[in-house]
């Protein structure tokens, strides 16, 4: 004998009707298209899905249901928050590429000072103190990886 599932609330059946509305339409208005031209504007269609943004804010309209508030508008809260989570990816990714951005001016610095090949040990020491002071401790490790021991993460 399986165990019975608890019925669903109407909220919970109006949200999978309007879910089971948007995904039936096939024109340039639907939600795929929507996700996928919001995904285009950010420069994230190579990073994600279109199907790992409409699941993320599937589940995210349940857990909101479960926790008993009511979703008055289904289809344009279900858009809102597939927007929503595209913005908090480019925004991760945007943290990313400003580390990338501090390491690389860094590593520009140091690699172009006086033209010389060496740079005296209290020269890097020096930089090495400042750089440790404006970072986390785990960005200094990075920082030293990438720089000085000259590995990649790619």
């Amino acid at each position: 004998m399986q165990p019975r599932k608890p019925p669903k609330s109407p909220n919970r059946k109006q949200f999978d009707a309007a879910v089971n509305s948007l995904l039936n339409q096939r024109d340039k208005s639907g939600l795929f298209a929507f996700i996928e031209f919001r995904l285009k504007q950010f420069n994230l269609e190579h990073k994600f899905d279109i199907f790992d943004i409409f699941i993320e804010s599937y589940i995210r309209g349940v857990s909101k249901i479960e926790s008993g508030q009511d979703i008055e508008n289904p289809s344009a809260w279900l858009r809102t928050t597939c927007l929503n989570v595209i913005r908090e990816h480019f925004a991760k990714k945007g943290k990313h590429w400003k580390k990338e951005r501090e390491f690389s001016s860094i590593e520009y610095q140091i690699s172009s000072n006086d033209g010389s090949d060496y740079l005296s040990d209290e020269y890097v020491k020096e930089i090495l103190s400042d750089i440790r002071q404006l970072v986390s401790p785990l960005d200094f490790d990075i920082f030293v990886l990438r720089v000085m021991e000259e590995l990649s993460w790619i």
